[in-house]
């Protein structure tokens, strides 16, 4: 009370300092009343990608666009990702390898190459414990979620689309 906002029963917060990027999940049973995105703005050809990962993710994204635009996408990363060799000169990291290799760096680049502007979610952590929760508690509210598993480590990475 006194927030002036909405009651919510239930509120899921995640907050993870990992090269600086957090986010926050806000999940209540009050009726939304945006109005859901039903067409794709122009999809972005992704620049010149160090990582091989995703290069790979891009590629595929490309393909794997769902026919409508979900209500909300979420990547799910096994492991996170690391720089290539070739990223590293005299020495020091390229700061734009350090920007791919940001969590949402990869969820982000799914969406652009969509045209998805809605939002873009990327967890790290094992995939298979609880990979659903936060999926499953957006499908109960009547959203629509297109969910990526990406498996493994290093370049030889497994993705899984629309799980």
């Amino acid at each position: 009370g006194g927030h002036g906002g909405p009651p919510l029963q239930y509120v899921l917060t995640s907050c993870r300092a990992l090269n600086g990027a957090c986010g926050v999940t806000l999940i209540g049973e009050e009726v939304h009343t945006t109005k859901r995105m039903n067409a794709w703005q122009k999809p972005a050809t992704p620049g010149p990608l160090m990582n091989a990962t995703l290069r790979d993710l891009a590629t595929q994204a490309i393909v794997q666009r769902p026919s409508q635009p979900p209500d909300t996408l979420i990547l799910r990363m096994e492991k996170p990702l690391t720089p290539p060799r070739t990223a590293v000169i005299a020495g020091r990291l390229l700061p734009s390898a350090v920007l791919e290799i940001t969590p949402g760096f990869a969820s982000q680049l799914i969406a652009r190459c969509w045209g998805y502007t809605g939002p873009a979610l990327c967890l790290v952590g094992d995939v298979d414990t609880d990979p659903y929760s936060l999926t499953n508690a957006l499908r109960e509210s009547g959203q629509t979620v297109f969910q990526v598993n990406l498996r493994g480590t290093g370049d030889q990475r497994g993705i899984e689309w629309n799980v």
